[in-house]
């Protein structure tokens, strides 16, 4: 049986509706309604994804959310929140949420939206089943398993968010191709939908906050004006 999704958030209506939705695309669900029992959850069991509220009492969503991944759990995360102003949104997928969604939302949003990060997820963990293709990338410092879903830059093991990961592991596997915004959409989110192109952004800019020297002159990850953003070649890192 899969895994379930977990559902943090302490209106016991909305809860029940969220949980009546995916139970609609045959997904098992469980409820925490504070923060302190979501990190209970979350870091006892295991869960496909995480739907989590911000305004919870007790300990709030991005707390909860910074707990986890200082945890180096890498459960995908959907928030969904009526604080909506773009510091909210930006700092949310800074902490490593892998997609934020604002209430009020409809059902069909709500359902899209974890279709799309579940299909983006088991993608790439069910990739290559029968161990072809490279057991390690390398670029530069940069070392990513697609395996083991793990990556490290200097030796040291990076904490990285599902979409990050995805993210780092379609450049890397590609070496100077140049991506669109609406390539890594549909790669990575599995959706064409432009509304989306500030995710692609985000993510990106998050990414290089973990993985980069110096964030702000980027080696690894590189934008090309007016085109969209590509790995470094290998010939770029040579030398000091």
């Amino acid at each position: 049986m899969d895994a379930p999704v977990l559902i943090v958030e302490d209106d016991i209506d909305t809860a029940e509706q969220f949980g009546a939705v995916l139970g609609d695309d045959g997904l098992q669900t469980e409820h925490a309604n504070d923060g302190r029992r979501a990190l209970h959850l979350a870091c006892a069991g295991r869960y496909r994804m995480i739907l989590l509220d911000v305004l919870l009492p007790g300990v709030n969503g991005l707390e909860v959310l910074r707990q986890l991944r200082l945890q180096r759990i890498d459960t995908p995360i959907l928030i969904v929140s009526a604080r909506c102003a773009e510091i909210d949104r930006v700092l949310g997928l800074d902490l490593g949420a892998d997609d934020y969604l604002c209430k009020p939302f409809s059902t069909v949003e709500l359902r899209a939206r974890v279709r799309a990060l579940l299909r983006s997820v088991e993608r790439l963990a069910g990739a290559r089943p029968d161990g072809a293709g490279p057991q390690r990338l390398m670029l530069g410092t940069l070392q990513l398993e697609p395996h083991s879903r793990r990556a490290w830059r200097d030796g040291i093991e990076l904490t990285l968010s599902a979409r990050e990961f995805d993210l780092l592991a379609l450049l890397m596997e590609s070496p100077g191709r140049v991506f669109t915004r609406g390539q890594l959409l549909e790669a990575v989110w599995n959706t064409r939908l432009s509304a989306y192109e500030d995710n692609v952004n985000t993510h990106i800019n998050r990414l290089r906050n973990r993985i980069e020297p110096d964030p702000g002159r980027p080696r690894y990850v590189l934008t090309v004006r007016g085109a969209g953003y590509r790995s470094a070649a290998p010939d770029e890192l040579a030398g000091p």
